[in-house]
């Protein structure tokens, strides 16, 4: 019989799962169904997420049209703390390799510094102490390890940098890092602590402070600091789906870095994944909406491709670092976007969008005008009477200011064109939104 395992080994299929109940909360199990989710998985996902003790209080089961729906809510006056952050300590890790990891960490607390072979030593003697101790070890795992097991393992330890390492001749010593908090005063700590909550929020990607946060939080703990850990910020767009993207964002800013191509896995618009491999040349975060996105070349001329991170499925950093010249990579880039709304690149030629703002009856002051003015560098506007505007914009690609004018609701039209037929997808996505939440 098949076991249900609690561990992630690839968190894109929980990503795909998490953003679907967090952005939408509107898909019963058959609707899953229908984009093309097995049963099975659904079932998995659900319970995984079911599991994790940090979702229980933002899991929400209703009925809609006779279906149970799930979904992930969120209070944004109650807390800014990002829940989802949590599905990354979800990741799958066998038993084994875990108790390999503790007794080395263990041993190294122990003494000051060990090579390889005396950390084999010290590591089967605590084993042989805690069988003579509890008269038994669980069979169903094996305690012994090679050698270079335990290499591998002390070296992926100095590369996340838990150890740190020195040469006694040609032997290789290792060590337990220097506990970084102990420089600090309790007060001074509880300064940081505030500051990393509040850049955790504002600096993307966002993943690390929150966990440099949390072990601030247990180093004073561990201490005994008598300190009351309060959220005293409110943000204005707080996007917590966009940490789910998080882990493609490391990967893509590795390749950045060190110029290498990778290869992308997406989900095309028809439903399969095709594969890419094009060189990374940015990322984009759209902070408004939580999306983020990447644009690519192919090195083979002046165009580039754009990716949205929530269709991409998995990125592998290829091999070996390309050489270019990186400015004249990022002068093609900055011409080729020179007009585009968010990240359509420059198309041949530009589209002409009216949008007509209508201000509330019962308000006076036009707020509308304030926020068009904020969000658009000199724009084109022409206006009609006190309550009344239409903003003109020209455009390369007119889907991608479909979530801005969705902002406005009720208070913005696009206007007829027989450019383009935004005005029409628009009506269509609003009656779709309808049908989906009307029985609400």
């Amino acid at each position: 019989m098949r076991t249900f395992n609690q561990g992630v080994e690839k968190y894109n299929k929980l990503r795909f799962f998490l953003a679907n109940l967090y952005l939408y909360g509107c898909y019963s199990r058959d609707d899953f169904a229908k984009l093309g989710v097995s049963l099975r998985f659904y079932d998995e996902e659900l319970r995984r997420v079911k599991n994790l003790k940090e979702f229980t209080q933002f899991l929400e089961e209703e009925r809609i049209n006779l279906k149970k729906v799930v979904k992930l809510k969120y209070d944004y006056y109650e807390t800014a703390e990002n829940y989802l952050i949590n599905s990354y300590l979800n990741s799958n890790i066998r038993e084994r390799d875990l108790l390999l990891f503790l007794s080395i960490i263990k041993v190294l607390s122990d003494e000051d510094e060990l090579t390889v072979e005396e950390v084999i030593e010290k590591t089967e003697e605590n084993f042989q102490k805690v069988e003579e101790k509890l008269g038994y070890l669980d069979r169903d795992i094996d305690y012994f390890f090679d050698k270079m097991t335990y290499y591998r393992k002390l070296e992926y330890l100095l590369n996340l940098g838990i150890l740190e390492y020195s040469y006694q001749g040609n032997k290789k010593l290792y060590k337990l890092q220097k506990n970084f908090f102990e420089g600090f005063t309790n007060n001074e700590l509880k300064e940081i602590y505030y500051l990393t909550t509040f850049f955790s929020h504002i600096e993307k990607p966002s993943v690390p402070g929150s966990y440099l946060k949390e072990n601030i939080k247990r180093y004073l703990c561990l201490k005994k600091v008598n300190f009351k850990y309060l959220e005293p910020f409110l943000y204005r767009f707080l996007q917590f789906h966009q940490v789910l993207d998080e882990e493609l964002v490391w990967s893509l800013l590795e390749a950045i870095n060190e110029s290498k191509k990778v290869k992308i896995y997406y989900h095309t618009q028809k439903g399969c994944v095709k594969e890419f491999k094009n060189l990374p040349v940015k990322i984009i975060l759209d902070v408004k909406f939580g999306r983020w996105y990447l644009i690519a070349s192919n090195l083979k001329g002046d165009c580039f491709y754009t990716y949205p991170l929530q269709r991409i499925k998995e990125i592998k950093v290829m091999g070996e670092s390309i050489k270019l010249n990186k400015g004249d990579l990022n002068e093609r880039y900055e011409k080729y976007f020179a007009n585009c709304w968010l990240v359509g690149g420059n198309k041949s030629t530009f589209k002409e969008v009216r949008i007509k703002f209508t201000l509330d009856d019962d308000i006076t002051e036009n707020f509308l005008l304030e926020m068009v003015k904020r969000d658009i560098v000199n724009p084109q506007i022409e206006l009609i009477n006190e309550k009344e505007f239409i903003l003109t914009v020209y455009l390369s690609d007119v889907k991608e200011i479909k979530p801005w004018i969705k902002g406005f609701s009720y208070r913005c039209e696009v206007l007829p064109s027989t450019e383009h037929s935004l005005r029409e997808e628009l009506q269509r996505d609003w009656e779709e939104v309808l049908s989906l939440y009307e029985s609400l």
